[in-house]
């Protein structure tokens, strides 16, 4: 579950609430179009459908994964989650959520969505003092060994999908949770952007910049990807355990996508030549070399 902070102060009179309107709408039918799903176009029936159920109400998303006991679900869940919190924070719209285990019922005909897990989540959103998302504490022992799988986290570098960090609480007091990592997509002037954003609460703002602080004193570790992926120089493979999101960058470090459209990760081939990436012309080429993989 996840709050959009400061949505009432953008929608306090009509020109406002049309723009925002808009916004947010714009952000909602991306967040569908481009993550909620991970394609594989050589292999349809291999798509990764990271929800199960999906509302959102005035500043509210409930976002409910399928069964996580079946292998990734629970990392692609929650690399998806971290995709949101990102191209929202970068429209101003910054999230504050937390993540717990529970069951849900929906009902077409009235829109009613109910869980047993909701005021739990709602009751931990709104104690934190931040904008970030973490895992329920009671949860961790049966939740992350199913994001891991036969992975771990180096929680060292940039490139992990989740930290071990202190969550920052209105009473002032800070607990230690597996909070996402909703900062791999920022460059410079989008972390100059939400921390102006939030100086309207200038404690949230404090704790947002602290985690951006703790985030960017972490080294960088990309990969050198080959010629045929310019203007994109690196790519940088955020790891959630069982699920990889990437990210290309080019050598001023800005975000870009490469000229070719169609590419493999072969993460067992990471510290070769080209980190493990293949660049392909056509979707075609593409789809035959993936297929030579699983074959």
């Amino acid at each position: 579950m996840l709050d959009v902070l400061g949505l009432s102060a953008q929608i306090s009179n009509e020109s406002g609430l049309h723009a925002t309107m808009e916004k947010y709408g714009e952000l909602i039918v991306h967040a569908r179009d481009k993550i909620f799903v991970s394609r594989s176009t050589a292999f349809p029936e291999h798509d990764a459908h990271h929800f199960e159920a999906t509302n959102f109400v005035f500043d509210t998303l409930v976002l409910v994964s399928h069964s996580i006991d079946r292998r990734g679900k629970a990392a692609g869940f929650m690399s998806a989650v971290s995709n949101i919190m990102s191209v929202f924070s970068l429209a101003n719209l910054p999230l504050r959520g937390a993540i717990g285990v529970g069951d849900y019922l929906y009902d077409d005909k009235t829109g009613l969505f109910l869980s047993d897990v909701f005021r739990k989540l709602d009751d931990a959103i709104k104690q934190q003092e931040w904008a970030g998302c973490f895992l329920l504490p009671e949860y961790e022992d049966y939740v992350m060994p199913l994001v891991l799988g036969r992975y771990t986290l180096d929680e060292s570098n940039q490139s992990s999908g989740l930290y071990r960090y202190p969550v920052p609480r209105k009473d002032g007091s800070r607990k230690e949770a597996w909070c996402l990592n909703w900062l791999d997509m920022f460059v410079d002037d989008d972390f100059r952007s939400i921390l102006n954003y939030m100086r309207a609460d200038a404690k949230k703002a404090m704790h947002v910049e602290r985690f951006i602080t703790f985030y960017r004193q972490l080294p960088r570790d990309d990969s050198l990807v080959p010629s045929e992926f310019v203007p994109a120089k690196y790519a940088k493979i955020i790891n959630f355990g069982e699920s990889k999101r990437v990210s290309f960058w080019n050598e001023r470090h800005e975000s870009v996508w490469p000229v070719c459209k169609h590419f493999i990760f072969d993460p067992k081939h990471r510290q070769s030549i080209g980190g493990g990436f293949v660049g392909f012309d056509t979707e075609e080429e593409r789809i035959q070399r993936e297929r030579e993989r699983y074959t």
